[in-house]
C-alpha cells in the first residue's frame, strides 16, 4: 500500500475569471489550487496559508503585482521567501526587470505554457528548501 501525498498548495492571483479558470485547469493535476482575484486577497491568503508558490498577475485591483511582492517580501518568517512567479501581458523588458528587482523570482509574458509554469514553480520551491 502506498501513501498518498497531498498535492503542493499553489495560490493563483488573477483578476480575469477566464484566465484563472484556464490556469487552474492547466495546473490542477499537480497542485492544490486556491484562486483570488485581487492583490489584497493574495497577500492575506499568503499570510494565512502555507503555499508552495504564488502565481501572480501584475494588473490586479486593490494592490497591483508590484505592491503584492513588496508586501510579501517585507514580512518576517517563511512567507517572505515564498516563490513568486509573475505572469504579465506586458512584454516590456524594463517592467520584467523591475518585477525581479522588487522580489519576483521569475517573470513570464502571457500566455505561458503549463509545463514552463510547473518547472518554474518546482524549481523555485526546491531552491527555497535549500536556503
Amino acid at each position: 500500500m502506498t501513501d498518498i501525498q497531498p498535492l503542493p498548495k499553489l495560490l493563483i492571483a488573477e483578476d480575469d475569471a477566464y484566465a484563472l479558470k484556464m490556469l487552474t485547469m492547466m495546473l490542477e493535476d499537480d497542485f492544490d489550487i486556491d484562486g483570488v482575484e485581487d492583490g489584497k486577497k493574495a497577500v492575506e491568503a499568503c499570510l494565512s496559508n502555507d503555499y508552495t508558490a504564488l502565481l501572480l498577475d501584475v494588473g490586479l485591483p486593490e494592490m497591483d503585482g508590484f505592491d503584492v511582492i513588496k508586501a510579501i517580501r517585507s514580512e518576517t518568517g517563511a512567507v517572505s521567501t515564498l516563490p513568486i512567479i509573475v505572469q504579465t501581458a506586458h512584454v516590456n523588458r524594463e517592467e520584467h526587470r523591475d518585477l525581479l528587482d522588487v522580489g519576483a523570482n521569475e517573470v513570464f509574458t502571457k500566455p505561458t505554457e503549463s509545463d514552463t509554469l510547473k518547472l518554474s514553480i518546482f524549481k523555485w520551491h526546491a531552491k527555497r528548501g535549500q536556503a
